[in-house]
């Protein structure tokens, strides 16, 4: 805004301005995976889906004001968070040459070359007999193309396919040729027309679409950019966005970005596990053992239940009897003198106040089955609670198949029996268990992360989990310049970070202002600053794929086998002299155990010491 960037200072008047950025939220959804062709993939990810017409982002003067061609060309204005000059302003269209595109060419130094598009200036000429106007004589070369024209000063010609705008030309030497040039060339141009895509001068097209206001006359009271595509798939150039993943205003520098899952507060979720395990076990109900399934939380003592006495208990532990047609369900009584299992009501697995998961038993004599039903806590938005239901097989004594449905765990706003829901509500097929729910995320956060017949894994968040969408600036133009003695501690990127060992030579260390990146973001000053550290194998890590394509990268990550990974320091990355760390895996188990190793870096340092390739 005006405020940071200072006002427009137009015919010695100053004209404040701001830009923004505005999103509708209910256009932006996050959902687990139903979109993975693989059915037993589905569910096992969070994505955020994005409407068309959900951001836009507004430049616009203060207190309704308008300007005029006039006044505007020539100016400077900040767009999109980069400076431009303005090339013109006609009735529908605005043309922004962008300020580092923008150059000086006299006589003396007549070249340039601006994004590999060599400049020339051959001389400044009179545009015509008597005329006080002069006109450029520019050379451009662009991929092997080499074209000149004659520019004449304050309009903009295409040249090699450029588009160069000379905001100025003057003769500095009467009766000669030699002159000075101010021109803005090529890509750095951006072309705004009311109702059309924005527009770069080197021909590219955003899927952003222009609104000018007036769209009738040759000024500027305001520009709305909005984006034109929905991103609700998962091919295509529009895609859904995974963690990370971002929606960018044309210049990269404002934007939504989906950061993953969060508590209410936006803090890494915080889960406890649930383990619910067949076994048979003597409950003191008779002289022989039953089947029983026991529920167990080993991180604390989250089953809480009334005992029949009508006291509110707490245990890591409770068991259900399997033959009851509405369960039974016990616990480890070790108040008096003996060991006995008693009775208990109204169990639930609670890990907050306000977040209870109550636990039920149904059995279907005639069909074979019973059903062990764990519930989400409400949802806050939606005051609806869901149901994970696990099928259990009457004749085999463990989570199996439900003979009428072929399905053996489900998901819905009711407890499942063997009615069965839609089929879209099974979670766990009959042909392949695990695959069919690895990750299986609930709506209120719940994740399903093993499934077997005879272990079923669930994390529980302590709170209901939200999806994050960071809205704003995401990168700065330059560093941050940090030093830290050894043993001191100094906050890099809003996280404290401890400097330990020793510190050698005399090293000026600049950090970027955005630390990390997605590899499609990376510019070529990034990948020769300084060292990077890359995640992820080469499916996924186009960085990673480019060093395993140039021989730098010497381990062979594919081959790594099923889980397997590797933290290997690679010389000479993408520069000489520079370094890139790579932590990667043959699949998305083997780099969490890669990541593992940097993120626990104390514990592994006297094996990694001296140690190039690291294998996990």
């Amino acid at each position: 805004s005006h405020k940071l960037k200072g006002p427009a200072y137009i015919n010695s008047t100053e004209y404040n301005w701001h830009e923004e950025l505005s999103i509708d939220l209910s256009d932006f959804n996050v959902s687990r995976d139903t979109l993975d062709s693989n059915a037993g993939d589905q569910y096992d990810e969070i994505f955020l889906s994005v409407q068309s017409g959900s951001m836009q982002y507004k430049w616009t003067f203060d207190n309704s004001q308008q300007l005029t061609h006039t006044d505007l060309q020539g100016e400077k204005m900040w767009f999109m968070g980069e400076e431009y000059t303005i090339v013109s302003v006609t009735n529908s269209k605005v043309k922004l040459g962008a300020s580092d595109a923008e150059l000086v060419l006299t006589s003396a130094n007549p070249s340039a070359t601006v994004a590999e598009v060599d400049v020339v200036m051959g001389g400044v000429f009179s545009a015509g007999a008597g005329s006080t106007t002069y006109k450029a004589k520019m050379t451009l070369t662009n991929g092997g193309t080499t074209e000149t024209k004659y520019v004449t000063s304050g309009t903009t010609e295409t040249v090699a396919g450029i588009e160069v705008y000379v905001k100025n030309a003057v003769v500095t030497t009467s009766g000669t040729n030699e002159g000075e040039v101010q021109a803005i060339v090529g890509a750095g141009i951006v072309e705004l027309t009311d109702g059309d895509y924005l527009k770069f001068g080197d021909g590219t097209e955003s899927s952003w679409i222009v609104t000018k206001t007036p769209s009738n006359a040759n000024r500027i009271g305001s520009i709305v950019i909005n984006e034109s595509q929905s991103h609700t798939s998962k091919t295509g150039e529009y895609q859904v966005l995974s963690d990370g993943g971002s929606i960018n205003v044309p210049s990269d520098l404002f934007g939504a970005t989906y950061t993953g899952l969060t508590d209410k507060d936006g803090n890494t979720v915080s889960y406890r596990t649930v383990n619910l395990q067949p076994e048979t076990k003597n409950l003191g109900r008779g002289s022989t053992t039953e089947q029983v399934v026991r529920v167990r939380t080993p991180d604390g003592n989250y089953v809480e239940f009334t005992d029949a006495a009508g006291n509110t208990r707490t245990d890591d532990e409770m068991w259900v009897a399997a033959n009851q047609s509405t369960g039974s369900f016990y616990w480890k009584n070790e108040t008096g003198t003996t060991t006995v299992y008693s009775n208990l009501t109204s169990p639930v697995i609670r890990l907050s106040a306000s977040a209870a998961s109550t636990i039920s038993w149904k059995t279907h004599n005639s069909a074979g089955t019973s059903y062990l039903n764990l519930s989400d806590p409400v949802l806050s938005e939606k005051a609806t609670a869901y149901n994970l239901s696990i099928v259990w097989s009457n004749a085999t004594n463990k989570f199996d198949t439900n003979s009428t449905t072929g399905v053996y765990m489900g998901y819905a706003a009711t407890n499942l029996d063997r009615a069965g829901p839609t089929s879209g509500k099974w979670i766990a097929r009959k042909t392949n268990y695990t695959t069919a729910v690895r990750d299986y995320y609930t709506l209120y956060g719940h994740k399903v992360s093993t499934a077997g017949t005879h272990l079923v894994t669930i994390q529980m968040p302590e709170g209901q989990t939200y999806g994050e969408l960071v809205l704003g600036q995401l990168e700065g133009t330059e560093g941050t310049p940090i030093t830290a003695d050894a043993g001191e501690t100094v906050t890099i990127g809003g996280e404290d970070v401890r400097v330990g060992g020793g510190l050698s030579a005399d090293v000026a260390v600049t950090l970027p202002s955005t630390i990390g990146k997605v590899d499609s973001a990376v510019t070529s000053a990034d990948k020769t600053a300084g060292t990077l550290v890359l995640v992820g194998g080469p499916a996924v890590n186009t960085l990673v794929t480019e060093l395993q394509t140039t021989g730098k990268l010497t381990t062979d990550v594919a081959g790594l086998g099923a889980g397997g990974g590797v933290v290997e320091l690679v010389a000479d990355a993408f520069a000489d002299g520079n370094y890139a760390v790579v932590v990667a895996g043959s699949d998305r188990a083997g780099t969490a155990k890669a990541a593992n190793v940097l993120a626990n870096f104390d514990s592994y340092a006297a094996e990694l010491d001296g140690q190039t390739v690291y294998e996990v």
